[in-house]
């Protein structure tokens, strides 16, 4: 599975057309919403990387775009989950 993390002030709309793209090429894709089930007045960077991290798994290619991209380095850091 393809995973999209989206970065500051952004959502999962803006990997809607690159999810299409890869869709008909027949990849299963996911856009995850870091934001779902956050109390976003008490949140830290680390939850959206356990957030990450508990959603992605070793078979899965894990694609972040601006602060995205740094969650997805950390989850990588952090763990065997994600190869870079």
């Amino acid at each position: 599975m393809l995973i999209f993390v989206y970065g500051m002030g952004s959502n999962t709309d803006i990997w809607c057309p690159i999810i299409n793209y890869f869709n008909e090429k027949n990849f299963s894709c996911k856009a995850i919403n870091l934001r779902e089930g956050l109390n976003l007045r008490k949140v830290h960077f680390q939850d959206y990387v356990e957030k990450v991290k508990a959603i992605a798994t070793e078979e899965d290619i894990v694609i972040g775009h601006s602060m995205g991209g740094l969650i997805v380095q950390k989850v990588a850091g952090e763990s065997n989950i994600i190869r870079i």
